[in-house]
């Protein structure tokens, strides 16, 4: 669970961080802002119908059973599942 956790958040912070650094210029132009958070939130929403780049590596990497070298056991997919829509909402 922890790697599936882990690389949800990679691609969610991919998304946030985009609109972060709008916010962190120095001038920002306010014309900006409204398109920026929109491309936002509809990433956000393509993130809670399917999964970001990171979270579909580590899928197919399940299939395999490894990742990284690592042995997997299969995870609690419902409970990821829940905890991931739980979690993109709450973003």
């Amino acid at each position: 669970m922890f790697p599936a956790l882990t690389l949800l958040l990679t691609d969610v912070l991919a998304v946030v961080n985009r609109m972060n650094l709008t916010f962190q210029k120095e001038d920002v132009n306010i014309s900006s802002i409204q398109p920026v958070v929109n491309m936002t939130l509809a990433s956000l929403e393509d993130l809670m119908n399917g999964p970001g780049e990171a979270e579909a590596t580590f899928n197919e990497a399940l299939q395999d059973g490894k990742f990284c070298g690592i042995t997997l056991t299969q995870a609690d997919a419902q409970t990821f599942s829940r905890v991931r829509t739980d979690y993109i909402a709450e973003v």
